[in-house]
């Protein structure tokens, strides 16, 4: 364990990381929490840049955060879905440090770093994607949920080294495990 750096920039920069991961998967359950509401489309002046790279495939940017959305037709643990949605947001070129990345089954969020910040953040491009559809289906067959109806998997670099976790939700509770750089399991936290 470390002291965190001196001074209120970095406390401000965590808290905006942290506000804008909660934001991404706030945004990815819009249609449960808020009903048809929530997918009115905002004034023209208020829409983010958006665009089609498919007839099932959006990608959206705005201040920070930018998502893929995936069509029901399709997984992002389809064979080399993943690494698509990321050449998408970069279009083959190294982008500003990532804060956070959270996936789900349709949805990629990505959190980027404020420009000129000094931040622990991580090449979007660095991350193993190959090996992340088989974390997601190690946790969801071995951490003992029972009839899982949901996971999750995000990654982030805030605090000491970079973390891949794969969360797993069942009506009777949840499950995570957590895998380094590489992909490589480091802890697993089994249903209880």
């Amino acid at each position: 364990m470390r002291r965190p750096p001196e001074g209120g920039a970095f406390g401000i920069v965590l808290l905006v990381g942290l506000l804008l991961g909660a934001a991404a998967v706030i945004l990815s359950f819009r249609a449960d929490l808020f009903g048809n509401e929530a997918t009115a489309r905002p004034p023209a002046a208020a829409r983010p840049s958006t665009s089609s790279t498919s007839s099932s495939t959006t990608v959206t940017s705005s201040a920070g955060l930018a998502t893929v959305a995936l069509g029901p037709d399709r997984s992002l643990l389809d064979k080399g879905e993943l690494r698509r949605a990321v050449d998408s947001l970069t279009q083959g070129k190294d982008t500003s440090p990532v804060l956070s990345v959270v996936v789900q089954e349709h949805l990629m969020s990505v959190v980027y770093a404020p420009t000129g910040t000094p931040v622990p953040g991580f090449g979007l491009r660095s991350l193993p994607y190959e090996r992340l559809p088989a974390l997601v289906e190690e946790a969801v067959s071995t951490l003992g949920v029972r009839s899982p109806r949901t996971w999750q998997l995000s990654v982030d670099h805030l605090t000491g080294a970079l973390v891949i976790r794969v969360t797993v939700t069942g009506p009777d509770g949840g499950a995570s495990l957590d895998a380094d750089a590489k992909g490589k399991v480091v802890r697993r936290n089994p249903a209880r």
